[in-house]
């Protein structure tokens, strides 16, 4: 018997996520799909769209035969936790053998030589990444400058814009993970990375074959006038149903149903931020003692969650680093919890 895990998020599901299922299917001659997903917040510190049961039920209704969930501390972690998560999650079920994910490059040598070195970081990789770091890049940027440099160095026969691309798209980032994660941990998972197809992560267009999910939440969270609500919601519900299952487009269209985003935390995350003030912020995950200070500093300029965000957000650190320091305050994650799960590995 085969078991294929995916990691996911399904914020909202739709057709790419049920193609990669297939796919997976095929490709590995899976007799099921277990997959990993992230519960009612996800990695870019905000809640999902829809509860994790409706979201569940999508993915049972397309392709999956088990869900299990990834708790929220690190279902809105960065990619590193993400990912280490979810592959301890398939590896402590005993069963899982192959681990599939989508990504937006086809060279899958370049994605092993990659991980191998990010899983590695040898001196020289770590220089790289440090003098970066110094120069005031923010760590994504750092990395890919770091990895780049160091393929230069050593005169490695690899595409810079190929390279590039790898550590720069979003799914690219966490296949690396998904792959460090399984050779630092010398996993008996094989790893089955299944190409991306249609629109880019980020994309809000719904043009493509296979729109994302940032673009279906888009469609769904435009302005909707109380005049107009139930005409609005159809328009959505058309829009959308080229790129996501029928019973995902009910749900989504339904009168009932209730989207969530960040801003509707605003008010207690604001409570949170006055009361915990004096005694700063930097042991929460992702935090510091420079964002601590900095979060006190701009908190009389505070209107809502995401403009906050994006007020303290510098070219050192990233809009989605803040959005997911507030999640963390809010919901009392710190970084020994990380920690403590570090030391239950060893």
């Amino acid at each position: 018997m085969k078991i294929t895990g995916i990691i996911a998020e399904y914020n909202p599901f739709h057709n790419g996520h049920a193609y990669q299922i297939q796919k997976a299917k095929e490709q590995s001659h899976a007799d099921y799909i277990v997959v990993a997903m992230s519960g009612n917040y996800v990695q870019r510190g905000a809640p999902a769209i829809l509860d994790k049961f409706s979201r569940t039920r999508a993915a049972l209704k397309n392709g999956a035969d088990f869900v299990f969930e990834i708790p929220s501390l690190w279902a809105s972690a960065s990619a590193e936790y993400f990912a280490a998560a979810g592959i301890s999650l398939f590896h402590a079920l005993g069963c899982v053998d192959t681990v599939s994910f989508g990504c937006e490059t086809a060279d899958t040598a370049l994605m092993t030589k990659t991980a191998r070195l990010l899983s590695i970081e040898p001196p020289e990789y770590a220089s790289f990444l440090s003098g970066y770091l110094k120069q005031g890049f923010p760590f994504p940027a750092a990395r890919e400058k770091a990895v780049v440099s160091y393929f230069a160095q050593k005169k490695e026969d690899v595409s810079i814009t190929a390279l590039s691309s790898l550590l720069h798209e979003p799914n690219n980032i966490l296949a690396l993970e998904y792959m460090k994660c399984l050779i630092q941990n010398n996993l008996p998972i094989t790893p089955l990375p299944i190409l991306r197809q249609g629109s880019g992560y980020h994309d809000t267009n719904t043009g493509e074959d296979f729109c994302s999910a940032t673009a279906i939440r888009t469609c769904c969270l435009k302005p909707r006038t109380e005049e107009s609500s139930q005409e609005l919601k159809q328009i959505n519900r058309n829009a959308i149903l080229p790129y996501v299952p029928e019973e995902t487009a009910n749900l989504l269209s339904h009168p009932d149903t209730c989207f969530l985003t960040e801003n509707d935390f605003s008010a207690m995350v604001y409570y949170k931020l006055l009361g915990e003030k004096e005694k700063g912020f930097a042991e929460y995950a992702d935090g510091s003692f420079e964002l601590s200070n900095r979060i006190c500093r701009r908190l009389s300029d505070f209107r809502d969650y995401e403009s906050f965000c994006k007020l303290l957000k510098s070219k050192e650190v990233t809009y989605t680093r803040i959005s997911r320091l507030l999640l963390h305050i809010l919901l009392h994650h710190r970084q020994s919890d990380y920690e403590l799960f570090s030391k239950k590995q060893t």
